[in-house]
């Protein structure tokens, strides 16, 4: 069961990152996001008889800001720690000048 959780959590993790870097180059901080790294277990079973080699894998921290340019701009943009540290939700943003996005 803890492997299942593990999977599910990697996966999850694994399309916040895909999604971040999708949003605006510029706008207004609506909401931020911080992951901290951790590491899960999986494994691979092959053979016969079936043999399984487990395999600890480490997910790096994530820090992202959700940014607000229009109705239609918007979206999360994955950005170092000291970007997400220097900006508050409702500062404006323009990564056009902070190169701080990863």
């Amino acid at each position: 069961m803890k492997l299942k959780y593990a999977a599910a959590v990697a996966i999850a993790g694994a399309l916040l990152l895909g999604l971040t870097g999708c949003g605006p180059d510029h706008g207004t901080v609506h909401n931020k996001s911080h992951t901290e790294g951790y590491y899960y277990s999986t494994s691979i079973c092959s053979g016969k008889p079936v043999v399984c080699t487990p395999i600890l894998n480490y997910q790096a921290p994530t820090w992202s800001l959700d940014v607000y340019a229009s109705e239609d701009e918007h979206g999360w943009v994955g950005v170092t720690e000291s970007t997400y540290n220097s900006y508050n939700v409702g500062d404006f943003i323009d990564f056009r000048e902070d190169k701080g996005v990863k």
